[in-house]
C-alpha cells in the first residue's frame, strides 16, 4: 500500500489554523499592551477580529478542513482515512479526478459516483508539491481511473 496524500495534512488541518488565530489575537491585542487605547479602538479592534475570524474560519472550512487525513493506494482500491474514520473505495467508483494547481496548488479532489461516508467528494493533498503539475502517483491514479472507466 502506497501513500498518495500529504504527511503536512495533520499540521495544515490541526496545528496552523490555531497559529493563524492566536496571531491574529496577538496582532489585535497589541495596542492594548503600552496602555489603555481609546475606547473607539477597542471596538474597531474588535469588530476587525470577528470579521476576519469569521471570513478566515469559512475559508479554512472550504479548503482546509474537507481535507482527508490520509488516503493509501492499495491497486483496484483506495483507502480513506479521516477523523478516526476509514473506508475502502473502489477505482471503479470515481466518476472524475479534479485537481487544483492554484490554492491549494496541491489540492486533489476525487467525485465519487455515489455518495459514501466521507460524501460525494473526497479531497486530499499530493505528496509533493510540483507546481502546476501532478505528481507522479496521481497522475498514475489518474491514469488507472480512466481506463477503469474505458474498459
Amino acid at each position: 500500500m502506497q501513500r498518495i496524500s500529504s504527511r503536512n495534512t495533520f499540521f495544515l488541518k490541526r496545528i496552523a489554523p490555531i497559529i493563524a488565530f492566536v496571531g491574529l489575537l496577538l496582532f489585535l491585542a497589541l495596542p492594548f499592551i503600552g496602555g489603555r487605547p481609546p475606547l473607539a479602538w477597542a471596538f474597531v479592534s474588535a469588530g476587525i477580529l470577528a470579521f476576519v475570524g469569521v471570513v478566515g474560519w469559512f475559508i479554512l472550512k472550504k479548503m482546509i478542513f474537507n481535507l482527508a487525513d490520509e488516503v493509501f493506494d492499495d491497486g483496484d482500491t483506495l483507502l480513506v482515512r479521516n477523523q478516526g474514520r476509514e473506508e475502502r473505495i473502489q477505482l471503479s467508483e470515481i466518476a472524475a479526478v479534479r485537481c487544483n494547481k492554484f490554492f491549494p496548488p496541491d489540492k486533489v479532489t476525487l467525485i465519487l459516483k455515489e455518495s459514501g461516508g466521507f460524501g460525494k467528494e473526497i479531497a486530499f493533498l499530493q505528496p509533493a508539491f510540483v507546481p502546476l503539475v501532478n505528481a507522479p502517483v496521481i497522475q498514475s491514479l489518474i491514469n488507472r481511473i480512466e481506463a477503469k472507466r474505458a474498459g
